[in-house]
Order: C-alpha cells, then sequence, then structure tokens
C-alpha cells in the first residue's frame, strides 16, 4: 500500500477523533449549559406570560384606574352623608307614592346601638325609620321595588301591626331600612 493510502486513514481517524473530543467535550458541554439557561429562564418566561395575560385583561390601565375613580366618586355621591339623606328620603316617598303606600313618618336615625356591625374601614351605614299605612299586597310591591332604587337599601327590621285591617283594610308598618356607603 502507498503512503497516500495510510495517509487518507490516518487523516480519516483524526478526523473521528477530532469530532469525538469535540462531542464529548464540546458540544456535549455546550448542552448542559443551554439546559442550564434554559432552566434559568423558566421563571422570567412564566413571569412573562403573567404580564402578558394582564396586559390582554387590562390593556389601558390608566383608563382602568380612570374608571375606578369615577365609580368611587359616584359610590361616595350615592353615599349616605348628611348631604345625601333628602335624595333618599325623596327616592323612599317617589316609590311609596308609586306603590300606593301612605307614609306616616320617615326619620334618618342618628345612632341606633348595635346597627353598625363591623364594617370595613371607609363605610358608614345610615339606617331610616319608615311608618307606613298599606295593604299586604302594596307593602309587598314596595319591598319588591327597593332593590331597584340607585341607592341600595337592606330591611334590618320590619314589624307588621294588622289590628287595623278590620276597620279600614289596611296595615301599619314599621321598616327600619338599611344603607351603605363609602364615608
Amino acid at each position: 500500500m502507498s503512503w497516500k493510502v495510510h495517509l487518507e486513514w490516518v487523516v480519516l481517524i483524526l478526523l473521528w477523533a477530532g469530532w469525538a473530543a469535540c462531542y464529548l467535550f464540546g458540544y456535549r458541554a455546550q448542552v448542559r449549559q443551554i439546559a442550564q439557561v434554559r432552566a434559568a429562564l423558566i421563571p422570567s418566561h412564566q413571569k412573562m406570560e403573567q404580564y402578558s395575560a394582564l396586559i390582554r385583561e387590562y390593556p389601558n390601565p390608566d383608563q382602568g384606574l380612570e374608571d375606578l375613580r369615577k365609580r368611587i366618586q359616584m359610590l361616595k355621591e350615592q353615599g349616605i352623608g348628611k348631604e345625601a339623606v333628602p335624595r333618599v328620603i325623596q327616592q323612599l316617598a317617589q316609590l311609596a307614592a308609586d306603590t300606593r303606600v301612605t307614609l306616616e313618618s320617615i326619620s334618618p336615625l342618628e345612632d341606633v346601638p348595635g346597627r353598625q356591625g363591623q364594617l370595613p374601614e371607609g363605610v358608614g351605614k345610615r339606617v331610616i325609620e319608615l311608618k307606613v299605612r298599606c295593604d299586604y299586597q302594596a307593602l309587598g310591591e314596595f319591598l319588591a321595588k327597593l332593590e331597584q332604587l340607585s341607592s341600595r337599601f337592606t330591611v334590618d327590621s320590619l314589624s307588621i301591626r294588622s289590628d287595623l285591617r278590620e276597620a279600614t283594610g289596611e296595615i301599619q308598618a314599621v321598616l327600619l331600612l338599611g344603607t351603605y356607603g363609602l364615608l
């Protein structure tokens, strides 16, 4: 055999040895390093996905904050401060007139013991006492339509005197209505 054939085999063996050395010492190390970098990037990738979801949900956060401020202002205007009492009384009086309920008296109660309960900071409650005369059906209609008012009410107490029913066909009811609002 000629020396050229041996040289080709030597070159071929050297190339294979070089490739094996690159694989063993270079490529595997790079693959390990790439795996480590990927593992280190997983938390960052997850955070970016969360941020992306937030951006899709709130594409314009400044507008969302402005909407929230307007909503808070609206809730404060619907609130229960002393300046809101005439508006609330007017709503209740109009509702009574619409439902054939005769208002005998309507009065906001200043401090009702045990009625405040555990309210979050910035939230207050106002209690309004209503004395009404009507038939049962009108009282039911009044209570049903109460939830349609712009101010939200809870019926804290309801007492009915029906001894008048025989003479006039009406009952007398005393309601304690609570309304909540931002202070």
